[in-house]
């Protein structure tokens, strides 16, 4: 690479380097904001998303400086599915308007949970009885979305 391409991609790269501390900086400064790591962040969108933990509950924050409307909506969309469905969508913990960056952010509970294609290939799911249980829980989740119109009948 020459010099003039260093030079290039760095002046490319710093402006982006700089939100994401603020970023970062700003969901730290929060009450009861704490652990905050970024762990993906999404240059061509202008997206980054942190592992935290917000008042002792395990977190995923997603931060995107160009979809105030989205990200509130993921905030109330989850807040209505959790509230019915609670086994199958996380809580959500919070809504963000940032007044350091033009951006907002919803931080959602951390759900742990692995593919199905893991938990085949580790053996968890190695009886009918099992299969049939983890294959339950996926047309419950697929019904919901259905029941609230958030995807159509004629997805499946």
């Amino acid at each position: 690479m020459s010099c003039f391409s260093d030079i290039l991609v760095l002046n490319l790269l710093l402006p982006y380097c700089k939100d994401i501390d603020i970023v970062k900086n700003e969901l730290t400064s929060l009450s009861g904001m704490s652990d905050v790591e970024v762990f993906i962040d999404n240059k061509t969108v202008n997206d980054y998303f942190f592992k935290v933990t917000y008042k002792g509950v395990r977190g995923i924050c997603k931060f995107s400086s160009k979809a105030f409307a989205s990200i509130r909506n993921e905030y109330l969309l989850t807040d209505l599915l959790n509230s019915k469905y609670p086994k199958y969508f996380p809580r959500p913990l919070l809504f963000h308007k940032f007044t350091s960056v033009d951006g907002s952010a919803v931080v959602l509970e951390y759900l742990p949970g692995r593919s199905l294609r893991a938990l085949v290939d580790d053996g968890d799911v190695s009886s009918y009885d099992q299969a049939v249980s983890v294959v339950n829980d996926l047309s419950k989740i697929v019904n919901a979305l259905i029941n609230e119109r958030i995807i159509h009948r004629d997805f499946h």
